[in-house]
């Protein structure tokens, strides 16, 4: 292996991972492609983590590892991406595992379509009781409109063009940091997603991703509604509440009914399906998603059934079909 100028670079920030740390590392050493190395950052551990990592050193010479005090996760991809020699930089935490063959597949992919920026992957959930196959949008414009409603990608799934992302400034900030790459990089590079399972992600209580929806929306939507402003739509006409209704994210106690969400996702349509942003048809399909995601959870089900099947935002399709029968069926989400 060319330890002078891997063409990937795996980007794995570091905090009290002493548990997973190991296994994690060992499942990029099963990687079916060689030219890689892997930058770890230790973010301030207090745990074992970095014993393991100094042990680590002396088995596998692909691994470098950089200690830091403790600043975050932004901070410490920030710092790693520096550190990167890899023409590509593939992310990965430090409690998920890599498929044999990911790096292989995503590299494999990025070269056949030099158009493409971004490129991540399904997962496999570990650490619940059943484990799910998350899906994510596959092509550009599938993300691209998603993306509008909340984080369509999970960061440790992808990798990127090193040249795309060192052209950000930054480029990770907040604590929502892939969320904000996105929006920022889709202006300047396109997305893909493959696919297939080539990691398994990790779930447990301590992840942000786990935080309750009081915690993560306002951050959240600082970054929804800087990207909508960007499009065109006024300070005066966002509505956070509605939009935190019909959205990727599960919300709480969320007080606004179904006629200031029908009346939101017109302003939106109007707004994004002028703006470029996305294809028009591809945004309207999201759009018609998160029309159903609000009705889901709001109110009765019989008058969420009339106010579904009435509304613009659903067609006569099976898809709808099938969704009126759910209403007949679930019970409404309570917030």
């Amino acid at each position: 292996m060319n330890l002078r100028a891997p063409l990937i670079s795996v980007l794995m920030p570091v905090f009290n991972a002493e548990y997973y740390l190991e296994e994690a590392l060992g499942s990029l050493a099963a990687q079916t492609y060689r030219e890689f190395e892997v930058v770890a950052v230790d973010d301030g551990s207090t745990d074992g983590s970095g014993k393991i990592l100094r042990k680590a050193l002396g088995h596998w010479p692909w691994l470098r590892v950089f200690q830091q005090p403790n600043g975050g996760v932004a901070a410490a991809l920030n710092r790693g991406l520096v550190e990167c020699k890899g023409e590509f930089v593939a992310r990965m935490d430090a409690d998920d595992l890599a498929r044999p063959n990911r790096l292989a597949r995503q590299l494999t992919f990025l070269r056949d379509h030099p158009d493409v920026g971004v490129c991540g992957t399904y997962a496999m959930t570990l650490g619940e009781r059943c484990s799910r196959k998350l899906r994510y949008g596959v092509s550009d414009q599938v993300l691209r409109s998603r993306m509008i409603f909340g984080c369509a990608l999970a960061h440790p799934t992808v990798m990127m063009r090193r040249s795309v992302l060192v052209a950000e400034p930054g480029p990770y900030a907040g604590r929502f940091e892939d969320y904000d790459l996105w929006l920022r990089l889709l202006r300047r590079t396109k997305f893909a997603c493959l696919p297939e399972v080539l990691l398994d992600y990790r779930v447990h209580p301590a992840q942000v991703t786990a935080a309750g929806w009081a915690n993560q929306f306002p951050e959240v939507w600082r970054i929804q509604s800087e990207l909508l402003r960007s499009l065109g739509m006024w300070e005066a006409d966002l509505d956070p509440m509605a939009h935190a209704l019909c959205g990727l994210l599960e919300p709480d106690g969320i007080e606004r009914d179904l006629d200031a969400v029908d009346t939101w996702m017109r302003r939106l349509w109007q707004v994004v399906s002028t703006s470029g942003w996305s294809e028009v048809a591809m945004f309207r399909h999201e759009c018609q998603d998160a029309w159903w995601r609000a009705v889901r959870r709001r109110g009765d089900r019989r008058q969420n059934l009339w106010r579904f099947l009435r509304s613009p935002w659903t067609t006569v399709s099976l898809r709808s079909m099938w969704r009126a029968v759910r209403l007949l069926r679930e019970k409404p989400t309570k917030i």
